[in-house]
């Protein structure tokens, strides 16, 4: 029945000669029923040479017995890799399903999906039909030659065509499932936007109280701010004050030691022109003072001469 079936990996959806296949239909007898764990199994035997699982939940029955009694039970878990496939939530039972009806060597026509228990293929039911006779167990059989003969034995090999409009119909479901995770994203943005508004609002409304004392105490610090910088303008001002009477004193100083230089070398030039003067005077005098004595002694010379001494 599964032999020729490739699974695709992440769904319940297998290929056959490239047929997509999701539901099974199999006609066969009962041979044994389980029941464990809220499921009930039917093992079915469709001539296939294999008989083949089919389960379905149980309906919720109450417990007569009282809670105090009751032992939990640990359920046994898979150990082949199918521990996600039986973590599943199972599906709630269908009502219209005759499980009361169906016991052993009942024949039945059984439509489901295909699943993976223990590493096994199985049909999870969907809808069962229990056959009153022969004739329509074999209606059934001819039924499933026809379909194997017509649609699944042979290849199903899509037009370019087809490829085209298939892909254009995937683009378009791509489209739609981007569209409503954005607009998914969007409401979740908006519920947090609103969660985030509401605790502003809640947070604003505790502040309010605090509000004046934070006011009052902006202020105090706005004016002492002022006050600082007002301070420090002050400062600034006498600073530069302060450093213009000081290059004022170097000015006046510097012109003062200039102008004193200048008397010292006006006063040193006049004391030199006096001393040259008085020089020239001084020099005029001895001139003098030596010519006279030399022209007195040049007239005594001649009294003497005209005495004959």
């Amino acid at each position: 029945m599964c032999g020729g079936l490739c699974r695709i990996t992440g769904k319940e959806i297998y290929h056959y000669k490239n047929h997509p296949i999701k539901w099974v239909r199999l006609t066969g007898v009962v041979i044994a029923i389980d029941d464990f764990n809220g499921r009930r199994v039917y093992s079915l035997d469709d001539s296939s040479g294999v008989c083949i699982e089919c389960s379905c939940a149980l309906p919720v029955t109450p417990d007569p017995l009282p809670s105090h009694s009751i032992v939990p039970v640990r359920s046994i878990e898979p150990v082949n890799g199918n521990r996600r496939d039986a973590q599943k939530s199972e599906p709630p039972p269908d009502p219209n399903l005759p499980l009361e009806s169906i016991d052993i060597g009942t024949v039945v026509k059984v439509k489901g999906g295909i699943s993976m228990f223990w590493g096994q293929k199985r049909i999870e039911i969907k809808r069962v039909q229990i056959l009153g006779s022969t004739d329509e167990e074999v209606r059934c059989w001819d039924e499933v030659g026809v379909f194997l003969r017509d649609v699944v034995g042979r290849a199903w090999i899509l037009s370019e065509e087809e490829q085209r409009k298939c892909r254009r119909r995937w683009e378009r479901e791509q489209r739609k499932a981007l569209k409503e995770k954005n607009a998914e994203k969007g409401v979740k943005r908006m519920v947090e936007m609103e969660k985030m508004k509401g605790q502003e609002s809640a947070k604003r409304s505790t502040a309010l109280d605090s509000a004046a004392s934070r006011v009052v105490r902006r202020l105090v610090e706005m004016e002492r701010a002022e006050q600082e910088e007002k301070q420090k303008e002050k400062e600034k001002e006498r600073e530069r004050e302060r450093e213009e009477r000081m290059k004022r004193r170097h000015a006046y100083t510097e012109k003062e030691i200039e102008r004193r230089n200048e008397k010292k070398h006006s006063s040193k030039s006049s004391k030199e022109k006096l001393k040259e003067k008085e020089k020239e005077r001084t020099g005029n005098t001895n001139a003098s003072k030596i010519n006279i004595p030399t022209v007195a002694m040049s007239r005594i010379a001649g009294k003497y001469d005209a005495l004959g001494l």
